[in-house]
C-alpha cells in the first residue's frame, strides 16, 4: 500500500493533464486540471498524514 501511495503521484502527473487535454476549450481544460490536482493533493495529504503511519 505504501508503494501505491508513492506511485500515485507519478500516475496523477500523467492522467490529470491527459484528461484535461480532451477539453475543447483550453480555459475549461486548465480549470479542470487545476481542480483535479487540488483534489488529488488533498487526498494525498490525507493518505500521507493519517494512513501512512498505520501501514506496517
Amino acid at each position: 500500500m505504501k508503494k501505491f501511495i508513492l506511485l500515485s503521484v507519478i500516475l496523477a502527473l500523467i492522467v490529470i493533464p491527459a484528461r484535461a487535454a480532451r477539453a475543447k476549450d483550453a480555459r475549461k481544460g486548465l480549470k479542470t486540471a487545476l481542480i483535479q490536482i487540488a483534489v488529488f493533493d488533498l487526498v494525498y495529504l490525507f493518505l500521507v498524514l493519517f494512513v501512512w503511519n498505520r501501514l506496517s
